[in-house]
């Protein structure tokens, strides 16, 4: 009888959560978490989930101590990243950016058909280069095809003096274009060159990956998002 009585005790006295303190990353070099942007998220995410999320500064060995579960969470993560670390992408990613190539308005035939690159000179300009993205024009142009502007608003003036053909500007960057193309001299195509979802990863090796801290991370994600 007191063994019964000893049990039922115990089966009612909470039981603390798998995980109570996360390790989070914060990608270097994502715009979208510059500034405040990323503690915001940390913020939201730690509110909503009920989870103690602990932001670490990443250093050289950030990869590394992702991949290997000493730091739980990516905040911001690519999907070269994820394949890089082998981390588990938690859904619905976090954002989507949206890849657009501009050309000078009137040459191209058909708005809604991606031209032949290949023979035509494109420009970038280094963070660019920096944050990896020419690996998305590298599919369908040379690279010695590509050259360096200081910004998208140089980039856009090279095209309208034809000293290039085209460029690809993020989301980030539009309304750098907008500002500049007042007279729209330039058009872009009818649908992105590419959409790149960035995430919340959670590493494959982390003590704390399994379905209930999962959930928990996945549900604050579309909280988060709702409220922005």
């Amino acid at each position: 009888m007191a063994a019964l009585v000893a049990g039922a005790l115990r089966a009612e006295i909470p039981q603390p959560p798998v995980c109570e303190r996360l390790q989070l990353l914060i990608a270097p070099q994502q715009a979208r978490l510059a500034g405040t942007a990323g503690p915001q998220w940390v913020e939201g995410l730690a509110r909503h989930s009920g989870l103690q999320l602990h932001v670490r500064q990443p250093d050289d060995d950030a990869v590394v101590s992702f991949a290997s579960g000493v730091q739980d969470l990516w905040l911001g993560s690519s999907l070269e990243m994820l394949q890089q670390t082998g981390g588990h992408p938690l859904q619905p990613p976090l954002w989507q950016e949206q890849y657009w190539l501009w050309f000078r308005a009137g040459e191209l035939t058909d708005v809604q058909q991606l031209p032949v690159l290949s023979g035509m000179r494109g420009g970038y300009w280094p963070e660019q280069l920096e944050q990896g993205q020419l690996a998305t024009l590298a599919v369908h142009v040379g690279l010695d095809n590509l050259r360096v502007q200081a910004g998208p608003a140089a980039a856009l003036q090279a095209v309208l003096d034809g000293d290039i053909d085209f460029f690809m500007s993020d989301s980030e960057t539009l309304a750098v274009i907008d500002a500049v193309n007042d007279t729209e001299a330039l058009e872009a195509l009818a649908q992105p060159l590419l959409v790149r979802p960035y995430y919340l990863a959670l590493s494959n090796n982390s003590a704390c990956k399994d379905k209930a801290v999962i959930g928990l991370l996945e549900a604050a994600i579309i909280k988060v998002q709702e409220q922005e």
